[in-house]
């Protein structure tokens, strides 16, 4: 097995009841952060802290418009919370809970395709899977 990484190319994300998008460009995941609780006092001599809530972090996804895919984002915004799933090109899976949490962001520029792009709120850590 190789260390070299894998390929940024056959990656797909799909939720549980959000057809698989197309023609994906970009997909950053993560940026789950965890608050941090001050608990130190004047009688401390150093700061104390504890963890506190978790944030998830974001899914952004940046893909090719198409109607079809808008569509399908449009009428999944803001609704239950689904089972997402990023599927890499070595077969691997990255599988977290959240909901669409942006309508679509379309940009259209001189010279280019016309893009969209939206965010998918996550509501519980990622599970990263290994390829079967």
């Amino acid at each position: 097995m190789s260390d070299d990484g894998i390929v940024s190319k056959g990656i797909t994300i799909a939720g549980a009841t959000t057809t698989p998008i197309g023609q994906v460009t970009s997909i950053t995941m993560g940026g789950g952060s965890v608050s941090v609780i001050d608990t130190s006092t004047l009688a401390s001599t150093s700061r104390t802290k504890l963890a506190g809530i978790s944030e998830a972090g974001t899914i952004e996804v940046e893909a090719r418009y198409t109607q079809t895919d808008a569509d399908t984002i449009l009428d999944n915004v803001a609704q239950d919370n689904e089972v997402f799933t990023v599927t890499f090109s070595d077969g691997s899976t990255w599988v977290c809970t959240g909901f669409i949490s942006s309508t679509p962001q379309i940009t259209a520029a001189m010279d280019d395709a016309v893009n969209m792009s939206f965010s998918v709120t996550l509501t519980g850590v990622a599970v990263c899977a290994a390829a079967a």
